[in-house]
């Protein structure tokens, strides 16, 4: 399950952490009564799928069964500039050069890109791919 972060103020950040006062799982709109006003998107994950979250999109997860997950951050247009902050905030400006030098991160979009399972995602060749949007 996951929100837009447009919604965040109607999901009761907690004001230390990054966590939620309201339970997804266990909703009491009568106790947080914006989060009635949040739109929630959810979705079955199966074996070999991949699912994205932009960053910055409050989310939570339950394990229908026992598995073992594989999480990674991501960076694309979406949160290159979130991410390129967060690296000036930490301290590591060695990796801000990442960005900019052309090579280390590719730059773009595939105008035709089509749904990919993780494996098909894992074993394409990035640095090959043609990218025709910016």
């Amino acid at each position: 399950r996951f929100y837009s972060a447009r919604d965040l103020i109607n999901l009761y950040m907690s004001p230390v952490d990054s966590r939620f006062h309201y339970d997804v799982f266990r909703p009491d709109n009568e106790k947080f009564p914006l989060a009635r006003y949040a739109e929630q998107f959810m979705g079955i994950q199966e074996p070999g799928e991949t699912i994205f979250i932009p960053a910055a999109n409050p989310h939570a997860v339950r394990n229908l069964e026992d598995i073992h997950g594989i999480s990674m951050n991501y960076v694309d247009a979406s949160n290159v500039k979130l991410s390129i902050l967060q690296r000036i905030w930490e301290m590591e400006g060695g990796d801000v050069e990442l960005y900019t030098d052309g090579v280390s991160i590719i730059h773009g979009l595939v105008s035709d890109q089509r749904h990919m399972s993780f494996g098909d995602w894992k074993a394409q060749d990035w640095k090959r791919t043609k990218y025709d949007l910016f």
